[in-house]
């Protein structure tokens, strides 16, 4: 089976965020950034009520009760803007034109302006369908988007993907209504 589509900043950024908010490490490193600045609002609040300062030890508590609400959007919106800065770089060096993905029987050719990959069967971890796209996770982390808007026969792309994943034996999941949190 053969997908051709073109994919954009916001296809690339929602394909590196997906991985993201399905890394075991990413997930680890969120919560504890969330714990740690809340530890440190509450160590300063501490401090100053050791001084005396309780005027200020009541703020610095009340802050870190804010930042605990806070800081989630926070990071959110800091690894938004990472990624983007990171795909835009990397779409300033690569002219990005329409994609060929052809589904074989041993793997995946991959084909882009310049660029011409296969991705083994082997290497999929599992097939996960969104609102906006299928994602095609792999084992050393990476990502394959497929945009369902682009492709033309996303229908018949979905019917094959739960087949493929029935006959390689990795799940297959639906994740609709997923965001970035």
């Amino acid at each position: 089976m053969q997908v051709k589509f073109k994919l954009d900043k916001t296809d690339l950024l929602q394909s590196r965020l997906f991985a993201l908010s399905k890394s075991p490490q990413v997930q680890k490193q969120r919560r504890k950034n969330h714990i740690a600045a809340m530890l440190s609002f509450l160590a300063v609040a501490l401090f100053c009520l050791l001084l005396g300062q309780y005027v200020i030890a009541i703020g610095m508590a009340i802050a870190t009760v804010g930042w605990y609400f806070i800081y989630p959007g926070y990071e959110r919106g800091s690894y938004v803007r990472r990624e983007l800065e990171h795909i835009t770089q990397a779409l300033a060096k690569l002219e990005h034109g329409e994609t060929v993905a052809t589904f074989e029987e041993q793997g995946i050719n991959w084909q882009e302006i310049g660029m011409n990959s296969h991705i083994s069967f082997d290497l999929l971890e599992q097939m996960t369908e969104t609102d906006a796209a299928i994602y095609l996770l792999l084992k050393p982390g990476n990502v394959i988007p497929l945009p369902k808007q682009k492709i033309l026969q996303s229908e018949s792309l979905i019917v094959y993907l739960k087949a493929l994943a029935d006959k390689l034996q990795i799940p297959y999941q639906t994740h609709f209504g997923w965001t970035w949190r």
